[in-house]
């Protein structure tokens, strides 16, 4: 682990990594003596470009939200159709219904 010569912070974290990462991102950015150096992510090595990567990647939550919009777009899609499917019928029946009532005038 040569990212740990010279001076060195160390943070443990339990959670969503890539939020830390963006967090560490962010103070590094602020202050201009901090520097990412790399760490270490279920037991592999990271570089400082890899720790940069893992902070523009989207949290858990945004991506469990991402996913479940994919999921239901299709749903709403299929929902909307058959709305409009008993609309049309319901129109139709109302047409045939005047049709046949002025019919027996």
């Amino acid at each position: 682990m040569g990212f740990l010569n010279g001076p060195t912070g160390l943070v443990w974290v339990n959670g969503d990594p890539a939020e830390t990462a963006k967090v560490l991102n962010g103070f590094a950015e602020r202050l201009e003596h901090l520097e990412l150096k790399g760490g270490v992510l279920d037991g592999r090595e990271l570089s400082a470009a890899e720790l940069n990567y893992l902070a523009t990647l989207p949290s858990r939550e945004q991506l469990l939200a991402q996913l479940a919009g994919g999921v239901a777009a299709p749903l709403r899609g299929l929902a909307g159709a058959m709305n409009n499917m008993i609309t049309g019928l319901a129109q139709a029946l109302n047409a045939l219904h005047a049709q046949r009532a002025g019919e027996g005038s």
